[in-house]
């Protein structure tokens, strides 16, 4: 989990997003690869949808532009993303992390937040 203390870099390369209207970033240091939604299924890959894997409940996705994401460690299996976005790099100073109230509500595993061209991106974790 990212925290200001695991966090030694001044910035992070951050792979950005959209699933609807909402913008995602994760971590480059998590990816072990981006590919299309047809070499995940040559490859056999395990392939759950975003929705799915962060327990979003009834959120439908009508995915646009899908792509898989490969996170390290577990190449076999995968997760259906939209809208690949940018590669950015986002200064530590500019990561905040969420109010306890949102966390009460929130994905556990989305860890923080960022403005990358005056829109908030959520922060994720892979795993």
């Amino acid at each position: 989990m990212h925290t200001s203390e695991t966090i030694k870099t001044e910035n992070i390369e951050v792979l950005t997003f959209r699933i609807n209207q909402t913008r995602f970033g994760v971590d480059l240091d998590e990816i072990y690869e981006l590919i299309e939604l047809d070499q995940a299924n040559q490859r056999e890959c395990n392939t759950t949808r975003f929705e799915e894997e962060f327990r979003f409940g009834d959120l439908k996705i009508d995915y646009i532009s899908p792509k898989v994401l490969l996170p390290k460690g577990s190449v076999s299996s995968g997760i259906l993303i939209d809208q690949v976005e940018e590669i950015c790099h986002v200064s530590i100073d500019c990561i905040k992390p969420l109010p306890n109230l949102v966390k009460l509500f929130c994905q556990p595993r989305i860890w923080g937040t960022t403005l990358i061209d005056q829109q908030i991106v959520l922060l994720i974790e892979l795993q």
